[in-house]
């Protein structure tokens, strides 16, 4: 383990990875890990590999990112499905997409899920919000 304040005055006297781990008698790695854990910045080296760490946001949720990968978007796979949900309906409700799917017979699951959470999880109709323990779906007044 490298103790967080003497790492961070190794950082702002903007030494590189190879440098820190040099003095503190660690390995590279280690001192890569505990910068990441510690959610601090290498300055960029003047002439070297080094790169600076931008903190980036989760598209989804603003989350930190903790991946050092400058191709990541999302915290998780499930922030990545949520915000890919998000762009369907949007492009659904400007008319982009038309939201059908088998041939034009059936509806997108992203639609069903975004009007079943709009009605609150209950038939627009009747109100009634228990679900079938056959189908595990709400029953809905006017197919019936």
């Amino acid at each position: 383990m490298v103790e967080k304040q003497k790492l961070q005055e190794l950082v702002n006297l903007g030494l590189s990875s190879r440098q820190i781990a040099e003095r503190v008698g660690k390995s590279q790695t280690t001192i890569r890990y505990w910068i990441a854990k510690y959610q601090l910045s290498l300055s960029p080296a003047k002439g070297g590999r080094q790169k600076l760490m931008l903190k980036k946001a989760c598209l989804n949720c603003s989350e930190v990112l903790q991946s050092s990968d400058c191709r990541a978007k999302y915290c998780s796979s499930l922030c990545s499905a949520q915000f890919q949900q998000k762009l369907y309906i949007e492009s659904w409700l400007s008319g982009k997409v038309s939201g059908q799917i088998s041939g034009g017979t059936l509806i997108s699951s992203y639609i069903r899920n975004y009007l079943l959470e709009k009605a609150n999880y209950q038939c627009s109709e009747c109100n009634w919000s228990k679900i079938n323990p056959f189908t595990n779906k709400i029953r809905n007044c006017s197919t019936q």
